[in-house]
Formats: C-alpha cells, structure tokens, sequence
C-alpha cells in the first residue's frame, strides 16, 4: 500500500515564522561582527508555488470574465457574475487558501491576498463597465493575458499586442530583481537586529504630542517605510522578471524609488509609488467615469 501525500503540506511545512538560518560565515568591523547569510530555499519554492496557483486562478477567471462579462456587458448576467462571484472570490479565496495551507510569513500572506486580488477586482470592474483598453477584447487569449498579469503591460500602439521582450531585457529583468533581493537582504541585516527601529527614540523628558516629532521618532518612521518599500519594489520586480522571463512581454515599472526621489505628496502617490494600482484607479474610477458623466450632462443639456 502506498501512502499518499499531499505536495502541499510538504512544500508549506516550514511555517517561516522566524529567521533560523546560520551565517555561512562572519566578519568583525570595527569590534561589531556581521554574518552573510544564504537565502532560505523553502521561501522561495513556497513564494513560486503560490505565483504558479495564482496564475492558474487567474487563467481560469480570465476566461470566465471574457465570457460571461466582456461579450454579455450591459446584461444583467454580466453584473451578477462581477459582483456575485468574481470579486467576492478574490476577497474570500485568499483567505481560504492561507488557511487550508496554514501560511505564517507575512511576506507570503501579502503576496497570496496583497497584489492579483487586487488587480483582479478592478480589471473586473473595467471589464463591466467597458473601460478595458480596446485591443486587449480583441480575443479570448488577448484578454487573459492581460487580466492575468499583476503588472501593466507594455502594448505596440500599432498592432495593439504586448510588446515582445528581447533575450537582453530578460536578462535585465532577472538581474534588477537579483539586485534588490542583496539589498533588501542587507538592508534587513542591518536594521532588524534593532527590531526596525535603529535610532534612539524620544527620551523620558518628552511626552504626549511631541514624541511623534522627536528626530528619533521620524528617523525610525523612515527607516521602517525603506523596510516596507524594499519589500513593495522587491516583490514587483520578482512580477516583472516573471512576466519578461516567462510571458516573453514587456511590462510597466512598478516602484519608482519613491520615498528619495518624489518632490511632492502628488508626484509620490500619483508618478512614483505603485503605478499598477494608480493606472488601475484613475481609468476605473476617475478618468472614464469623468467623462461618462460630462457626455450624460451635456446630453441632457442638450435635450
């Protein structure tokens, strides 16, 4: 008799709650030491295996989409199955499947619930309200592949296809992301010993109101957004290798090196901190919906 074994409870059985791994070898600079630590395998086949699931999802709900959705919209059909069953599937099914994989690291958690739920709820919404790029309904295939993908794709304006990647902007790809995996990887050796917070905070002498404003405060207030944006751009550019690597297709930057280069609250959030979900947000609720309604008004002024 054979026993059958899940892949899954082996692929998921270290919880990666914590950081156990042993430095490969130390260093001391200037009486401190410092250990250069491997990357933890069992993350990484757990971060693809999630990414490969997703993509299946979301193959099959692409499919699905342009079916019941693109070629029914404006029938009822079409809205019940959005908001009947596409989007509270991407609130719910994440959950669900952290839970019967029992997934812990919180890197993984966001990954599985952060980033193709999201997207996949607003390419839903342009999907019942016609706001898809044109070229991209042109058939079954053009629209899973762009429903499918995390990040923004690049499209010839003359063909309307993505844009092909060459073999040298694979390999740039691969090497930008390699790039930020050292640097999040060093980054985090230096701050998470001081549990993110490196800089001494406010004294006893300073209470209430004030602590927030205290150079120590702010100081840790930034180096916890690196934290958080080394993580963002780090995850994004794994995206973006993928989907130059793998799909053989151009895609859109993501993260823009926000925090040290925007010059102003608008250009953070609206040029330089994860452009994904702004292109998302301004065609679907701002732009299209701005026009529908100046077209309604001016034909009504006109009746």
């Amino acid at each position: 008799m054979f026993s059958s074994v899940n892949p899954f409870s082996v692929i998921f059985a270290d919880k990666l709650e914590s950081d156990d791994r042993e430095p490969v070898f130390t260093f001391d600079v200037s009486g401190s030491s410092y250990g250069i630590l491997v990357p933890n395998m069992f993350f990484w086949i757990q971060l693809l295996t999630i990414m490969a699931l997703q993509g299946l999802v979301l193959a099959a709900f692409s499919t699905l989409t342009y079916r019941l959705i693109v070629k029914q919209r404006g029938m009822s059909t079409c809205y019940l199955f959005g908001f009947g069953f596409v989007i509270p599937m991407c609130l719910l099914l994440p959950r669900h499947l952290i839970a019967a994989f029992d997934i812990r690291n919180k890197v993984l958690k966001f990954m599985m619930s952060g980033i193709l739920p999201t997207t996949t709820m607003f390419h839903c919404s342009e999907a019942m309200y016609g706001f898809c790029p044109p070229f991209v309904e042109a058939s079954p295939a053009s629209y899973a592949i762009y429903s499918a993908s995390a990040m923004e794709l690049k499209y010839d304006p003359k063909t309307g296809k993505p844009m092909k990647a060459t073999t040298k902007e694979k390999l740039q790809r691969i090497g930008k992301f390699g790039i930020y995996v050292v640097v999040l990887g060093g980054y985090l050796s230096v701050v998470a010993p001081f549990n993110y917070m490196p800089f001494e905070g406010p004294g006893a002498d300073v209470s209430g109101f004030m602590k927030l404003f205290s150079a120590g405060q702010l100081l840790n207030n930034l180096a916890a957004g690196v934290v958080f944006q080394l993580y963002l751009t780090t995850c994004c550019e794994g995206l973006l290798a993928a989907t130059c690597a793998l799909g053989g297709v151009q895609a859109n930057e993501v993260m823009h090196n926000p925090i040290f280069t925007s010059n102003s609250p608008s250009d953070f959030w609206g040029r330089k901190w994860n452009s994904v979900v702004h292109g998302v947000l301004k065609v679907t609720f701002f732009i299209q919906p701005k026009i529908d309604l100046l077209e309604k008004t001016s034909n009504q002024l006109v009746a």
